[in-house]
């Protein structure tokens, strides 16, 4: 990720990830590792607009980390604020039972209600590097607990 593509980061956004263990470098979160990670989504169902589909930005991983909200617990922070990106325009993955897709950690992506009467089964992997600092430790760390 470079600096010049990543948007400042709160306070409270900085010091939220260097509690995990992440590397923060001029008020930007610079975690290569992050960067480095894939994502990989086997549906078990069809998924579609109606069962809450994954939603991506196309390219919004050349931005590097996005503002994320502060008014949510841990987790919820890790959500877009997207009254701060008033014009991205997220489209629906919509894909057949038994198809995989695969992005980076970066993408801008969500998944929405499921508002249908159809299951919406998937199984998520992630990958990194070997070494790299896992959500585990950084949750072992918040909870003052000693990571791996």
């Amino acid at each position: 990720m470079t600096d010049a593509h990543a948007h400042d980061l709160s306070d409270d956004e900085r010091d939220r990830y260097e509690r995990l263990g992440y590397v923060v470098r001029a008020g930007v979160f610079a975690a290569d590792e992050v960067a480095a990670m894939i994502e990989a989504i086997v549906y078990l169902d069809d998924s579609s607009v109606e069962n809450g589909c994954t939603w991506v930005v196309p390219a919004s991983h050349r931005s590097g980390v996005w503002r994320t909200r502060s008014d949510l617990d841990a987790f919820g922070r890790n959500e877009l604020d997207s009254s701060a990106y008033p014009d991205i325009d997220p489209v629906p993955v919509e894909v057949e039972a038994g198809s995989t897709v695969s992005f980076g950690s970066l993408l801008v992506h969500q998944s929405t209600p499921n508002r249908s009467e159809r299951d919406r089964r998937a199984l998520l992997f992630s990958y990194q590097p070997a070494g790299g600092t896992t959500m585990v430790d950084g949750l072992r760390r918040l909870a003052g607990g000693r990571a791996g």
